[in-house]
């Protein structure tokens, strides 16, 4: 279930039962251990890597990522399941709601955790990115980051199978339910019926390799002349004041940059009109943005942070964010494998940020997954995003995680996306305090097995 919660099957809302079976097995088992029937760690940890191994291997398949990642990741997906496993056949032994609530926070630490430890793919390493689908469900996020999504299902599919198997204080399990559902929906309504302060018509460029005239290879001066400035005149003319293109679609020295872009910057001044343009740049043998204002002038670049690894290899930016402005709204930028971490993403969330572009090239097996997560940062540090993408999907998303606008090339081929984009009130929590939630859930965890420990010696005296 939890394979068919993610593309190509997409049926997300399976998540809110995946877990359930997998669950009932280690309560059973703890159930066992305190009655002195248990195979100790052995059968969680096999449920556990049974569960990695059916979720993460065909996953890996249909993503169809170098051999070597693949492996990797599916060997250290399914020893997170494992670790997971055992944790919890422990903690699914306390009693009452410690135990209900241990087991969500403990899920919530070892997912983060995970996507750290090893941060191949950062966030879109969770299973939970698939929440990004339902942003009205999960506006919450914004306080607790994706790991409150995994808090949250955890401990609601723990009480479920406590209230089923008939447990004592079946109520306390019943009015904790519901306090947590009541909590999460009340805060999800405020959040998704509030009103923004203004708007702002955006727009993202894109293609694939196979329409340019000679596939990859086309050489830049043509890729510019017969694509890129086409595609942005179309954004212009449809109204766009912001206009986005793709990822590094060309490379160019550091000197010859602007006359290759002269006719942007002529329309720039020409229309009134931000245009934010990626581009590979050979004399630094790095990925940049170049930021042109509204009036042709005062460019500003931006370095790409994080690379993919085994895949991309020149020289990354030290993630030094970048302050722009497009018709009196603070701008910033990401490409492509910066939204995927937290560093970049929730500092411009403080930086009070209202949009953030998103330059991005991916791949057909990806291209989902990758928007799939990219999704997440506007709901998580409340601004927009304008996501210009080669060989995937070009969006527009506001701040509350709503597509306004989006095309996949494969499907639709080159063409703008423009959208009037709601701008709210920039910053979050999260944004603030990135890690407070997971911590949170580490102090709640010792806390509960203090509390566990007091009574049973108080028992056992």
């Amino acid at each position: 279930m939890l394979f068919l919660s993610d593309y190509p099957a997409h049926g997300w809302p399976l998540q809110g039962l995946a877990l359930v079976p997998w669950l009932w097995a280690l309560t059973a088992e703890g159930q066992g251990a305190k009655a002195g029937r248990s195979w100790g760690w052995v059968m969680p940890a096999a449920g556990g890597l049974l569960l990695g191994l059916f979720y993460a291997v065909p996953l890996l398949v249909v993503t169809a990522f170098p051999w070597m990642m693949a492996v990797g990741l599916g060997l250290y997906t399914a020893a997170t399941w494992t670790a997971l496993s055992v944790v919890l056949a422990r903690l699914l032994a306390w009693p009452g709601l410690r135990g209900v609530f241990a087991a969500g926070a403990a899920a919530a630490v070892v997912e983060w955790l995970a996507m750290h430890a090893v941060p191949v793919w950062g966030t879109a390493q969770s299973f939970v990115r698939v929440w990004s689908e339902a942003p009205w469900a999960i506006q919450f996020v914004e306080v607790t980051g994706a790991t409150g999504v995994v808090f949250f299902l955890v401990t609601l599919q723990v009480a479920v199978v406590r209230l089923v198997r008939g447990i004592p204080n079946v109520r306390h399990h019943a009015a904790a339910l519901g306090v947590l559902l009541g909590i999460v929906a009340v805060y999800d309504a405020v959040r998704w019926l509030e009103t923004p302060r203004g708007q702002i018509r955006v727009a993202a460029v894109g293609w694939t390799d196979k329409h340019l005239p000679q596939g990859a290879r086309t050489p830049t001066p043509v890729l510019v002349r017969d694509m890129l400035v086409p595609l942005v005149q179309q954004a212009v003319d449809r109204g766009a004041t912001l206009v986005v293109s793709p990822e590094a679609p060309f490379n160019v020295a550091a000197s010859a940059r602007d006359d290759l872009l002269q006719p942007l910057f002529e329309l720039a001044r020409a229309r009134d009109v931000a245009i934010a343009v990626g581009y590979f740049d050979t004399t630094h043998d790095d990925n940049r943005v170049v930021f042109i204002d509204h009036q042709g002038a005062r460019p500003t670049t931006y370095r790409k942070s994080h690379l993919i690894p085994l895949i991309e290899r020149y020289e990354p930016g030290d993630g030094t964010r970048v302050s722009w402005d497009a018709q009196g709204h603070g701008v910033g930028a990401m490409v492509c494998q910066d939204d995927n971490f937290m560093d970049l993403a929730s500092g411009y969330g403080r930086d009070g940020r209202s949009i953030v572009v998103v330059p991005t090239n991916d791949w057909h097996a990806v291209k989902n997954y990758h928007f799939e997560n990219s999704r997440m940062r506007p709901l998580e540090n409340r601004y927009g995003i304008v996501r210009a993408a080669t060989n995937g999907v070009s969006a527009i998303v506001s701040a509350r995680g709503e597509v306004l606008a989006a095309t996949d090339h494969f499907e639709d081929g080159p063409g703008a996306v423009v959208a009037d984009l709601p701008l709210f009130r920039p910053g979050s929590a999260h944004a603030w305090a990135r890690h407070a939630f997971p911590l949170g859930c580490a102090v709640l965890l010792l806390g509960l097995g203090w509390s566990v420990r007091r009574a049973r010696l108080r028992g056992a005296a």
